[in-house]
C-alpha cells in the first residue's frame, strides 16, 4: 500500500514553493512591487501544491470506491503522528482531507457504502 500514497509531482511544487518563499524573503521593502509580484507567485505556486494534493486525493478515493466493496478508516491522531521525524511525510499526504475526499454514498452506479 505504500505505492498507493506517492505523489511524485508534488515534489517538484514544492521545491519551487521553496525558491519563491526565499525570494521573497530577500525583498526587504514590503511595499515594492517586486515584493509583491513575489508574493503574488508564492500564492500561486500554494494553490497549485494544494490543487495537486486535492487531484489526487480525489482520484485515489474513486479508485478504492471502485475497486472495493466496503472501505473503512481508522480515525488517527495525525497532529500527535506530525510531531516526529515523518512529520513532514504525515502532513504531506494529508490524511484528514483525504478522508474527506470519499462519500459517506456512493451515488450512482456503483452504489458502494464508505464508513
Amino acid at each position: 500500500m505504500g505505492s498507493l500514497w506517492r505523489t511524485p509531482s508534488l515534489s517538484g511544487g514544492l521545491k519551487k514553493l521553496r525558491v519563491a518563499q526565499r525570494a521573497v524573503s530577500r525583498k526587504r521593502n514590503k511595499r515594492s512591487n517586486r515584493r509583491r509580484k513575489a508574493v503574488q507567485q508564492v500564492a500561486k505556486l500554494h494553490r497549485k501544491v494544494a490543487r495537486q494534493r486535492l487531484d489526487f486525493h480525489h482520484k485515489t478515493a474513486l479508485k478504492l470506491v471502485r475497486e472495493n466493496d466496503l472501505i473503512a478508516h481508522e480515525d488517527l491522531g495525525v497532529g500527535a503522528m506530525g510531531r516526529g521525524n515523518l512529520a513532514r511525510s504525515i502532513h504531506d499526504v494529508g490524511w484528514g482531507q483525504f478522508f474527506l475526499s470519499f462519500p459517506r454514498r456512493q451515488n450512482g452506479p456503483l452504489g458502494k457504502w464508505c464508513a
